[in-house]
């Protein structure tokens, strides 16, 4: 668990570290100081689950909506995916009702998740090559929820995502999984993930380092 946060006393440090944090960035340093202490974390965590060449993924769960969440997101993404050009990166977003990953990434998304899900029989890194949205500028691959505002009653389930993921495992070298609205649902249920990484995002309150 790590804290971002702008309140450098000590109490306030000290009281993040009681309530279960790992680690404390400041907001205000750099953002490359701050990928690269995030990243780093991160690297550590997976290295020390086995084998380096293994998929790992990186579930990001947040308790609301908040935009925050979604960049942090979107961003370890696309650091990973621009750190090592050989390396396949999949931004799997889960945002409702619409991604904003067209406007972000500027990547026009062709293949949405309920698509894929539908094409399972289907599904290989060729199919992946040809159907997948994918940034220019890093070469992050982007599966979106939806492009547009989706019918609630079409949303796939979590055990066809679980499906979806188990494939996208054995297609990618690393996986970030913006969960959004799904969550809850996703902690509850335990998705099951080798080598998963889940970062739960908060605010600086007490209560809510506490809580996460």
């Amino acid at each position: 668990l790590v804290v971002i946060g702008d309140d450098m006393s000590a109490q306030m440090i000290l009281a993040w570290f009681r309530a279960g944090a790992d680690d404390f960035l400041d907001r205000d340093s750099p953002d490359a100081e701050i990928h690269a202490s995030i990243l780093s974390r991160l690297r550590d965590c997976a290295i020390k689950q086995g084998d380096r060449k293994a998929t790992v993924r990186f579930d990001v769960l947040s308790p609301g909506l908040a935009e925050e969440d979604y960049d942090l997101a979107l961003n370890l993404a696309a650091v990973l995916a621009a750190e090592d050009k050989a390396r396949r990166v999949l931004f799997l977003d889960l945002s409702l009702p619409a991604s904003p990953v067209r406007l972000a990434l500027n990547v026009e998304p062709a293949l949405t998740i309920p698509q894929a899900i539908r094409e399972l029989h289907r599904l290989d890194r060729a199919f992946f090559d040809s159907a997948l949205a994918r940034s220019q500028n890093t070469g992050l691959y982007v599966l979106p929820l939806a492009d547009e505002a989706m019918d609630m009653g079409a949303l796939p389930s979590l055990h066809d995502l679980s499906i979806l993921m188990q494939i996208l495992r054995a297609m990618f070298d690393a996986v970030v999984v913006h969960w959004g609205l799904f969550s809850r649902q996703a902690a509850l249920a335990g998705v099951d993930g080798s080598r998963r990484q889940v970062l739960l995002c908060c605010n600086q309150r007490f209560s809510s380092v506490r809580h996460a």
